[in-house]
Order: structure tokens, then sequence, then C-alpha cells
């Protein structure tokens, strides 16, 4: 393991404040209303097993994926057990799950088995037409999926719910599920996560200085039920307290920061619980200065044609020196500032500017609230005779003179790399 993995690991608590195989904290479920479920995935048994985004993306992060495909793709899994003291005519099971909506060409099935009996079919469908929805059995048995999140196409993030009547388990006992996806000639998906809800409480040391040169780590926990109090103590002498929600809780524990490789003591305490304890190794934060360069890529053909790219770099023009003026009176460090990555930009707005607006892009421009770049455009130099990348700046020249200003910097953005003949040509030209 190299020093750089060192620096991420991380001390985990495993807080069993719930047993996992017993039922979770109370919640309110679409549909069900307010229920206490059990963990509705324990264990795999069988199907394709895909890494991917999940509601819990920190936590949840392997799936048993389904597809309507042919009728024969299907995913198998255990729950956590059956409490033996149940009381009332239903038992709820809870897990994380997802399907393909956002991607989706139509509805597509699923068919939902119960100890191999099938149980019921449920239904996907496109566009997020239903977002939370619920299928029932005729034995009152019901399957919900309440949507939290997209992921970035745009598919369906969540927890599922099953409903199942006492006397279709075992108390003590496990229930096992599976999923088989019906034969719709479609790759369109469902999955079931191989988590379990289990209290958990995590410490990442983070490679930054706050305002205050202390060094933060983060705290994500993951916590099921009502909100409860924590308080984290540092080396028995500084404590934090917080409170944790339903979900996922992350905050920021700010401590000393260290000058060579060192470790921090840090307790845990919640009601009712004895304190926990683990040690923190931290690394000394190498010192880095970031400059940010607030522009917009010029790019034709992969966005939109000629035409509206120059009006788009118009606008652009406009607003920054609009955002320019509104921000002058602010603090320096405060005030407005823009880069134009190519200026071909600038050819095309001093074409349809009026004298007030080029005087104001001017005035920008030598008092530095506007920053230009000496190349015309993008230019893949790899595709240049040397001679032509002498002509990279012709332009440039000629603005230096009409406007008055400097421009001694190129940016080249989303190119793959420069010849070497350009640092001739640019030497040559200032």
């Amino acid at each position: 393991m190299n020093p750089r993995t060192r620096t991420l690991i991380v001390g985990l608590f495993l807080w069993q404040i719930i047993q996992p195989s017993l039922g979770l904290a109370q919640t309110t479920a679409p549909f069900f209303g307010n229920i206490v479920p059990v963990n509705g995935y324990a264990r795999e048994m069988n199907g394709e097993t895909l890494n991917y985004f999940s509601a819990f993306p920190d936590h949840a992060t392997q799936s048993l994926l389904t597809r309507a495909t042919n009728g024969t793709k299907w995913i198998e899994w255990e729950t956590g057990p059956v409490p033996r003291n149940l009381k009332g005519k239903y038992v709820y099971f809870s897990w994380v799950a997802a399907h393909s909506s956002g991607t989706s060409s139509g509805v597509r099935y699923f068919d939902l088995y119960l100890e191999d009996e099938k149980l019921l079919t449920f239904s996907t469908y496109p566009a997020h037409q239903h977002p939370d929805w619920i299928f029932t059995a005729p034995d009152s048995s019901a399957l919900v999926f309440q949507q939290m999140k997209r992921d970035a196409a745009n598919d369906a993030h969540g927890l599922a719910y099953l409903r199942l009547p006492l006397n279709r388990v075992k108390p003590g006992k496990p229930v096992r599920l599976k999923v088989v996806g019906q034969a719709q000639n479609s790759n369109d998906w469902y999955m079931t996560f191989k988590f379990s809800f289990e209290e958990k409480i995590e410490f990442l040391p983070m490679p930054f200085l706050l305002k205050d040169g202390r060094q933060p780590i983060v705290l994500n926990a993951l916590h099921f039920g009502k909100d409860q109090p924590i308080s984290v103590t540092i080396n028995n002498a500084e404590t934090f307290s917080f409170i944790l929600r339903n979900g996922i809780n992350t905050f920021d524990v700010p401590v000393t920061a260290v000058q060579q490789p060192d470790s921090i003591r840090i307790t845990v305490r919640s009601p009712g619980r004895a304190p926990e304890e683990r040690s923190i190794r931290l690394e000394p934060v190498r010192y880095r200065e970031l400059h940010f360069l607030h522009h917009s890529h010029t790019d034709i053909g992969y966005s939109n044609l000629q035409p509206e790219v120059i009006a788009i770099h118009n606008r652009n023009i406009d607003d920054a020196l609009r955002m320019i003026s509104k921000t002058k009176d602010y603090p320096e460090a405060a005030r407005f500032k823009w880069n134009i990555e190519s200026l071909w930009a600038v050819e095309n707005y001093l074409k349809i500017a009026t004298p007030a607006q080029k005087e104001n892009l001017a005035r920008a421009i030598r008092e530095g609230s506007i920053g230009l770049s000496a190349f015309y455009a993008n230019i893949t130099s790899g595709l240049s005779q040397p001679e032509e990348q002498f002509h990279y700046t012709d332009y440039t020249d000629r603005l230096k003179k009409e406007l008055g200003i400097r421009i001694n910097s190129a940016m080249i953005s989303d190119i793959p790399g420069s010849t070497w003949t350009i640092v001739t040509a640019f030497a040559k030209a200032g």
C-alpha cells in the first residue's frame, strides 16, 4: 500500500444500535403508512452482480440485476429473519432498489416469487410516470417502490417495501425472494441492492485546511429511525455534538492540523450505548495553491452550429460585462472576472457591438476583469504546418492596437496537446 493510499484509510464503527436481524425503526412508506420493516436483503442466492449507483451511493454499491429480455434472467436473495414476536396481520420488509425509467422505452413486467411460488407481477414505467407505485396479490401481499433519487442516466432509485401476511412467513426464519424479468426482448432492468440496513459511522480525514488552519475529518453516518444525539470527542479534550437524522448524515469535525504523520483518538458516545473508541491516522496537508479560470469553452459542431455558438458567446460577453459592473464596488476578491477562451469570440462580438459596448469591453480587459487568450481559436496544432503556427496570433497583434491592451498568454482547452513548434511561434509573438 503506497503512502497516498494510506491517507484514505478510514476509521469505521459498526454500531448495532438496531440488530440487522430484527425489525428496523419505524418509518413511513408510501401506501402502507407507518411500518416497522425487517431487513429486506441479507444474503445473495443467485443472479448477476453489478456495481452501480443507488439511493445510498456511498454505502449500497453492488446490486443484483435482472432484465426483461427472454424471461430466463432472474435474481434471488434472502431477507433478514422474521421477528419472533410480531403482532398484527402483516410483516413488512424493506430493501434498496432501482429500475430503468428514464432510459426505458415502455412498460416492463417482472414477476416476484416467494419461496419459488409466484406472488405477484409488478410493472416499471417509462419517463417516471409513476415515481411511487404499488402492486398487490390476492392474499393481500403487496410490493411498493418509493423513488428517492435519479442517477446520471435519469433512472429511478429508492426503496422497495414488501408486505406479507403472517401466515406466509415463519418467525425467526428469513424468506427467499426472486425476481424474474418477463420476455419482452428489452434490456430494461430492475435491481435489488446487496445492502442491509445497519447503523454505520465512518471517519474520513480530508486533505484540506480550513480558514482557521484546522484540518477537517468528515463524519459519515448511516442512521435509521428517530433522531438521535451523538457526541464526538477528540483526544479526550474537545467534544462536538450532532443529531443523527434518518438516512445519510454528513458532518465536519475540525481537528488540529498535523505537521507529520500522526494519529488521534476519537470517542463516540450516544445515549444508551457504551462509548466507542477508534484511532484515526492523519497525514500532513500538502500546500497547494489553486487558480480557477471562469470561462466558457468554444466548441463548434459538438453542441451547436456556428450561428448559435456565436450568439451564445456574444451573450456571454454581455452577461460578463453586466456582472463586472454590478460587482465593481465589491471587495477585490469578490468582483466578477471572466476569461474569453478564443479571440474568435471577441472578433464576432466586436462586429455587432455598439461603440459603448466596445469601450466597456476594452475597459474591462485593461482593468483585468476580463482575460483574453492569444489563440484565435482552439486549433489542433498537430494538423498545422510549422509556418501556419506563426499566424495563430495575427489577430492578437491587431486587437492589441485596436483596444490598447496586453495579451501575453494563451489558453488551450479540450484539445489533445500542442506540437513543439508552437513554443517557437509563441516566443516570437511575445
